[in-house]
């Protein structure tokens, strides 16, 4: 549905099954605005008499807002640009204090899921799902996983592989296939993008993009397509050889500038760290020690004060800073008397809510992203499984597609 400027959505529900009940009504500034009117009883945030520091610390309020607040977009179609409300009014609908509000927000900030535009006029504006967020939580995985471009180029090798089968269903002679492979070629200028093209499946199109991209940037090339080899393909693919396939596709395309898979790069901050604000500053601070550290098991970092003595920061940007890495997965909080910050390895179930919104923005379909993980699954049973090794990144691939397709089959993207 397209939004008119100076209207707001009122909706009373987040559910997208009410999406039809959505009425548009004039607003007094020309700002688009999202507005959500809270049931009376919203159950997941409590209102006590407890004081701030202990809501956020016990029950992480900042970090549950936030999953809260995303909630809201996707059960709202995800509507870029619209404005959710100021700190003030987003404070008043979760019942929550000021500094869980501020926690929140920086998290969602953090996750790329919205900003927060100061001054008159300003407020946390819905963001535009973008790749860049999606491989800072790949990357962060990837690394505790101790990923290499080996693992890239299998997972590579194992999306020609499908999309090849999957030509397969469609293509009985060579010459047809031949004549729209190198249309398509000549559109995306890479042949395992023109295959993964060709199938239209639009899950393994995004796959095919964050390979891509992880990969780095490759040497240029300026000559043409060689034909001959374009008949290889297609006959290879015709006579079922998927293997074969991957092989042209692999030989056909240029090396990469760098040996390395530059993981890291997908996690600092594109501005300098002296730019963001100081709970920013101290997070990626904190995210390129503990990256140096073995994730093996847990290690004792030592208590916020502990913390706010080393790196010579407030408390408070140390909880906050706490919280965006414990959002990240590598940061674990624990109370008591032997509580204190520990790192944690990042966990693969928690990771996949943050791809959701771009999956949606691709217009990644129920089943596409089932059909996806269902061949992504065989194929790592076939090659891999029975060596005793599995593909970090085949693994993250089948798990994003396989709960997107069934939390969204289930009515709602939920976290």
């Amino acid at each position: 549905m397209r939004i008119a400027e100076g209207h707001a959505i009122a909706f009373s529900n987040p559910n997208p099954a009410t999406a039809d009940s959505f009425i548009t009504q004039r607003a007094k500034t020309p700002v688009r605005r999202l507005d959500v009117i809270p049931t009376a009883e919203k159950g997941q945030v409590q209102a006590s008499g407890a004081s701030e520091q202990d809501l956020g610390r016990e029950n992480k309020l900042g970090l549950e807002v936030a999953l809260m607040i995303e909630r809201e977009f996707h059960s709202a179609g995800w509507p870029t640009g619209l404005l959710f409300g100021v700190q003030s009014e987003i404070q008043q609908r979760y019942k929550i204090g000021r500094w869980a509000v501020r926690e929140a927000i920086r998290i969602l900030e953090m996750r790329g899921s919205a900003d927060m535009r100061r001054g008159r006029g300003g407020g946390l504006v819905i963001a535009q799902p973008r790749l860049k967020n999606v491989l800072q939580s790949f990357a962060l995985y990837l690394l505790a996983e101790k990923a290499t471009r080996a693992d890239l180029d299998r997972a590579a090798r194992t999306l020609a592989e499908i999309a090849a089968w999957l030509l397969l269903q469609r293509f009985h002679e060579e010459r047809a296939l031949a004549v729209e492979l190198s249309a398509t070629f000549a559109e995306t200028g890479d042949l395992l993008s023109a295959l993964v093209k060709m199938t239209g499946n639009s899950a393994l199109s995004v796959m095919a993009s964050v390979l891509d991209v992880l990969a780095g940037p490759r040497a240029e090339t300026t000559n043409a397509f060689d034909p001959r080899r374009l008949a290889a393909i297609s006959k290879s693919l015709v006579a079922g050889d998927m293997a074969g396939v991957a092989d042209f596709v692999y030989s056909a395309a240029p090396a990469q500038t760098s040996g390395d898979l530059d993981l890291m790069r997908w996690i600092r901050p594109t501005t300098s760290l002296n730019a963001c604000r100081y709970s920013t500053q101290l997070a990626f601070k904190m995210l390129g020690d503990i990256m140096r550290l073995p994730h093996v098991q847990s290690t004792f970092l030592g208590s916020e004060r502990d913390i706010s003595d080393q790196y010579v920061f407030s408390l408070e940007s140390v909880r906050q800073a706490s919280r965006i890495l414990e959002d990240m997965g590598v940061l674990e909080s624990r109370l008591g008397r032997k509580g204190g910050l520990f790192t944690r390895k990042p966990v693969l179930a928690e990771i996949l809510s943050q791809t959701f919104a771009y999956l949606i923005h691709q217009r990644v379909t129920i089943a596409d992203a089932q059909l996806a993980a269902g061949m992504l699954d065989n194929a790592l049973a076939r090659t891999e499984r029975p060596c005793g090794s599995q593909n970090a990144l085949t693994k993250l691939f089948i798990a994003m597609f396989d709960a997107f397709g069934h939390r969204k089959n289930n009515g709602a993207v939920k976290h």
